[in-house]
């Protein structure tokens, strides 16, 4: 399966937020994490799916207080417009195909 960028971001209405510095908050936070589709285990975070627009991206130490620990299998595969990633120390495990044919990324 060929794509010529990442999968799609689908999301989700937010809540009326009755402060004005509140919700910058939750905006500037829920972009990073929007990015990213992920799974909790044990107590870590283990990122299943990529949903961004490519190009440079940083996985996040933590999510939603939990650290970033696996890179699932097939993650950002098929991500041809990733260029690069820059992947925390947290993680400690990257698995089969993560980053299988992310034909653009030149650095990890």
């Amino acid at each position: 399966m060929k794509r010529t960028g990442c999968r799609a971001m689908t999301t989700t209405p937010m809540k009326t937020i009755a402060a004005f510095g509140l919700a910058i908050f939750n905006l500037s936070t829920t972009v990073v994490q929007a990015q990213f589709n992920s799974t909790t285990n044990d107590g870590t975070i283990t990122i299943t799916g990529y949903f961004g627009s490519g190009g440079d991206v940083t996985i996040p130490d933590t999510i939603n207080g939990l650290s970033v620990t696996i890179i699932g299998q097939e993650a950002f595969s098929w991500c041809t417009s990733l260029t690069s990633v820059t992947i925390p120390k947290s993680v400690t495990s990257i698995r089969g195909g993560s980053f299988a044919d992310c034909t653009n990324l030149t650095g990890i």
